[in-house]
């Protein structure tokens, strides 16, 4: 598969939630990915932060249970990667716990139906956009800008 996206330049994808291990508990991410915390299919951060799949090596590396800066600490990780691209979702940013979408699930579980919590209006005067900040300057500080 690898040998397939590098024949049509495509990147690959890197989630934290996969990624981060007990041996390798901090991003180490390569260059042609785009690499994100969670993905439509996967838990949001916060669920699958607070929840008992995350290796005991990364919550020790990010000496933390603290979603917020948990989030913080990885969005920032995050930057100074060699990803192509990072992608941070609004769900994430601000603490969502319930998934957009259940896979193999049908009828009974109303994928793709939650509104959001808050509106782009109520985000532009939050601080839930601080991993963003984060994630910004760490990717300034990892080209040498």
């Amino acid at each position: 598969m690898r040998a397939a996206l590098a024949r049509h330049d495509a990147l690959r994808t890197w989630v934290a939630q996969w990624g981060l291990t007990d041996e390798s508990p901090l991003p180490n991410v390569p260059r042609r990915c785009v690499a994100s915390l969670s993905t439509h299919d996967t838990p949001t951060f916060t669920a699958w932060w607070t929840g008992p799949t995350v290796p005991v090596a990364v919550r020790a590396t990010l000496g933390t249970p603290d979603v917020a800066q948990a989030l913080r600490a990885l969005a920032e990780a995050l930057g100074a990667t060699d990803a192509e691209i990072v992608l941070l979702a609004l769900d994430d940013l601000w603490g969502e716990t319930a998934a957009q979408n259940v896979p193999g699930t049908g009828p009974e579980t109303p994928n793709w139906r939650r509104r959001h919590a808050r509106s782009l209006t109520d985000l532009e005067h939050s601080t839930d956009l601080a991993p963003l900040e984060h994630l910004a300057r760490a990717r300034v500080r990892a080209s040498g800008r």
